[in-house]
């Protein structure tokens, strides 16, 4: 009897290895260039685990959503304060006050127009502001939202450092804090600068 085939075909697939498979070595040098954040423990039973693609794709869509809003609610915000038209005094010709009329009518929708574009956009930021967070934050969103409700300056420094942590900007001497590595080189080799 014959030793069945080693080949693989379309219909018997060899089974799925049970373990994630091993990083080639140039995956690894690049991983150890990588400073993989921790995850950020909040309290003893909420922890935020840093943004994985797929939340990072999140955070990018709200704020793009949130850069077109701000953008609308500019252009919006300028027919706001569009001035009315003057009206004309007691003794101007009627076409004068016919004009003004138009006029002063045309503004008023203008205005009112731009005072509900204001509303929409309003409720259209906030909407990606809950989005980028829920991406920010994954699973934790709600228990940190509940947890910072009554605690709006600790918010505003927990924010601040973790992003700082998930998100950490540019040094601003050019250089990885971490590995030393130049990661700017506009910016290498010079002093940091004061914000004061």
């Amino acid at each position: 009897m014959a030793a069945p085939s080693k080949q693989t075909t379309a219909r018997t697939r060899p089974a799925a290895p049970a373990t994630r498979s091993a990083m080639s070595e140039r995956l690894m040098a690049l991983h150890a260039e990588t400073n993989d954040p921790q995850p950020y423990e909040v309290t003893n039973t909420i922890v935020v685990y840093p943004p994985n693609r797929t939340r990072r794709k999140q955070m990018y869509n709200a704020e793009l959503k949130l850069s077109l809003c701000n953008g609308l609610l500019a252009q919006a915000m300028s027919r706001v304060s569009t001035p009315a038209p003057e009206k004309p005094a007691d003794d101007a010709p009627a076409e004068t006050v016919l004009a003004y009329a138009k006029a002063r009518g045309e503004w008023e929708v203008l205005v009112a127009g731009a005072d509900e574009a204001v509303e929409s956009i309003n409720a259209q930021i906030a909407e990606a502001t809950v989005d980028y967070e829920r991406g920010f934050f994954g699973e934790a969103h709600d228990a940190i939202m509940e947890f910072f409700e009554d605690k709006p300056l600790l918010w505003d420094k927990f924010v601040e450092d973790i992003k700082s942590e998930f998100l950490p900007a540019a040094p601003s001497d050019g250089k990885c804090r971490t590995c030393g590595q130049i990661v700017d080189e506009d910016a290498a080799g010079k002093v940091p600068t004061s914000s004061t």
